[in-house]
């Protein structure tokens, strides 16, 4: 497997809501593979991420969510190493807490899959 991920969580105030955004998470993990390693795949997965969860804030879900996955929250040698970490936070409507979801991220960079978002 050319990606792998530990991820520890704050605040879930719904398992259901908290299940349905990992779920996805998780299967975007396993489509991108080690394209996670690349900036533009990782910029990909985070405007992809960012359309699902602002589906369920249309949806009345949601009040607001915020996804990092840059130099704000990730040291260039980690990243230079295939390491990553992306922070994943939402907030339910009619709910006090911050949901916050941290990935830490391993990217196996010793394969040769690219991928060009040129057009």
């Amino acid at each position: 497997m050319s990606i792998e991920y530990k991820l520890d969580s704050n605040s879930v105030n719904s398992k259901i809501l908290f299940t349905e955004v990992s779920n996805f998470i998780r299967e975007g993990f396993d489509q991108i593979g080690s394209i996670f390693s690349q900036d533009n795949g990782r910029a990909q997965f985070v405007l992809v991420l960012n359309d699902f969860l602002h589906t369920l804030l249309e949806n009345d879900i949601l009040t607001h969510w915020n996804v990092i996955c840059d130099l704000r929250n990730n040291k260039v040698v980690d990243m230079e190493n295939g390491q990553y970490r992306l922070t994943v936070s939402y907030k339910q409507r009619n709910c006090l807490n911050t949901t916050e979801l941290q990935y830490l991220v391993r990217v196996d960079k010793n394969t040769d899959w690219t991928i060009d978002f040129s057009i």
